[in-house]
């Protein structure tokens, strides 16, 4: 019995995110970085109105995968909504990677 209750107790903490469905980015010009350093970066760049440091740095980690452009209408996952920046943490269906998502810069 206490086997059972250990169970549904698990299965009551876990069934949230079964139920998470993905939701759907609202435009283009969504960037997702995998690398926290790389996209703290991307965000200060911006936030600071430093263009030219910004396209640059984009520009590279896009080239090497580090960062994704995000299309209209992809599904993705949610992971994080807490961060100070106003960025979120979000996972693209598909990948097994979070990435952070800077909204349009």
């Amino acid at each position: 019995m206490k086997t059972l209750v250990a169970l549904m107790f698990i299965i009551g903490l876990a069934a949230p995110v079964w139920a998470q469905r993905p939701r759907k980015v609202n435009g283009d010009g969504y960037i997702g970085c995998q690398d926290w350093d790389q996209f703290k970066k991307l965000v200060h760049y911006a936030a600071t109105g430093d263009k030219e440091a910004f396209q640059k740095g984009l520009m590279l980690a896009l080239m090497t995968g580090e960062c994704i452009k995000l299309k209209a209408d992809q599904p993705v996952f949610i992971v994080e909504t807490a961060l100070l920046s106003g960025a979120l943490k979000i996972r693209p269906q598909g990948r097994r990677r979070s990435t952070g998502l800077i909204s349009r810069l």
